[in-house]
């Protein structure tokens, strides 16, 4: 399909139009499923975990769970893409292109498993597939910002979500570990307590899934206004 593209795209405008897609389709059903959700009840995301918003058969759970589903699948075919566009770009880099690859696949299959089994059915695998998308968001991202920055493609608002992204990554799973250790509650059950004390917790997995989407989008507008400079194929 890509080649199918080769005279009217080239690989940078291909990327682009994936990622921003795939940017406002993640944050487009997380604020749309949160305004049903909280519709019903009291808006408090210190008393809810971002992952409530897909439990089915309400019709948030379908939007939400469709929605990272479909963003998930558009992640996978966008990371492919970037990092053909960045072997052809420039020859360094190579290891560091390797480990973002693997993250950001790791990421996707993460999310899509989180969208498949919702809090509800399989609450072990729901947190397998949350961990993983917890683990890899700031590995890969940190990457190809990096790389990003250093071929002059990224912008500084990219630059800022990017760090913001990573701090808040950090930041969770310290608590995670923190509230493991201290035997408030198991990691494996943790995603799915009501306990008051994870308020912090839950904050931060709202800041830190709408702000990964923003990085998507963000990244994918500043492959946008370069091919539109460039005006050539990167094939």
């Amino acid at each position: 399909m890509i080649l199918s593209l080769k005279k009217k795209y080239n690989t940078a405008r291909i990327f682009a139009y994936i990622a921003i897609l795939g940017g406002l389709e993640g944050i487009s059903s997380i604020l749309i499923a949160a305004i049903i959700f909280f519709s019903k009840i009291e808006f408090n995301i210190y008393l809810y975990w971002v992952s409530q918003l897909g439990v089915t058969p309400e019709i948030n759970g379908y939007i939400f769970n469709y929605g990272l589903g479909i963003s998930a699948i558009l992640l996978l075919w966008g990371v492919y893409v970037l990092n053909k566009f960045l072997a052809q770009k420039t020859e360094n880099h190579k290891r560091i292109r390797q480990i973002a690859f693997f993250s950001a696949s790791l990421c996707s299959f993460g999310i899509i498993f989180l969208s498949i089994f919702h809090l509800e059915t399989i609450l072990t695998l729901h947190t397998v597939g949350a961990y993983f998308f917890f683990f890899n968001a700031s590995i890969f991202t940190g990457c190809y910002t990096y790389i990003l920055q250093k071929i002059k493609i990224g912008n500084k608002f990219q630059k800022i979500v990017t760090y913001f992204l990573v701090f808040v990554c950090l930041e969770f799973l310290f608590l995670i570990i923190l509230n493991t250790v201290s035997g408030d509650v198991s990691t494996g059950n943790m995603l799915g307590s009501t306990n008051p004390a994870l308020g912090t917790l839950r904050i931060l997995e709202w800041q830190l899934l709408l702000f990964f989407f923003l990085w998507l989008f963000s990244t994918g507008y500043s492959f946008y206004k370069y091919s539109k400079a460039k005006g050539k194929s990167n094939f």
